[in-house]
């Protein structure tokens, strides 16, 4: 692993707590991860990490794989609509929305599913050629988009709010073993006062 779990953990519940107080929209949510976890990652760790949007399907157990895309003459593809993003450092990619998964997967309808609470760091290399390919638990398939990499990038910088929240994310954020202060109040550019507090949400492992 590149970086532990505990680590990674740590990284998650930073970002979730700000999006969650902050009330982020939903379809910005894996960008910010992606995103803040990169900056993150460069300051704390001096990772150099890039966000990276594309289509991605992972193999959750038997007979369970989620994907993000859209079939599109039978492949999947990202578009603007149906995209995930993650992050790129170093021959590894992070996905640091995974600990969603069992959320994401029980609004598909399968409600009585169990999906572990796990994080998501895996080789380049291990990634398979072919999302038809998955097989095993843990399997992953990506397709980067450097389009929507692109646009994305460039919407986020246009949102004062989204960058003021990344600044505030690497500012708050203590590497394990230190204790990271929660809850943790900050001036808003706007001169408001917001108050973020850590989840608690243990992870059982990896992908």
């Amino acid at each position: 692993m590149l970086i532990k779990l505990t680590d990674y953990q740590r990284i998650y519940h930073t970002i979730q707590a700000l999006l969650l107080q902050d009330r982020v929209a939903a379809t910005d949510v894996s960008m910010l991860f992606s995103v803040y976890a990169a900056q993150i990652l460069k300051h704390h760790y001096g990772l150099q990490a890039q966000p990276v949007a594309g289509a991605m399907a992972i193999h959750l157990g038997p007979g369970k794989i989620f994907s993000y895309g859209q079939l599109q003459a039978g492949q999947l593809q990202a578009t603007n609509e149906h995209q995930q993003w993650w992050v790129e450092v170093d021959g590894w990619l992070i996905d640091f929305t995974a600990p969603l998964l069992p959320l994401l997967y029980k609004r598909t309808g399968n409600k009585g599913t169990q999906v572990p609470f796990k994080m998501l760091q895996k080789p380049l290399a291990d990634c398979l050629e072919n999302w038809q390919s998955l097989r095993q638990a843990g399997e992953i398939w990506k397709a980067e988009d450097d389009d929507l990499t692109v646009s994305g990038l460039q919407r986020l910088a246009s949102n004062p709010g989204h960058i003021a929240r990344g600044q505030a994310a690497v500012k708050w954020y203590v590497k394990p073993p230190k204790t990271q202060s929660s809850p943790m109040t900050i001036t808003l550019s706007n001169g408001q006062r917001a108050t973020y507090s850590l989840g608690s949400q243990s992870l059982s492992g990896a992908w």
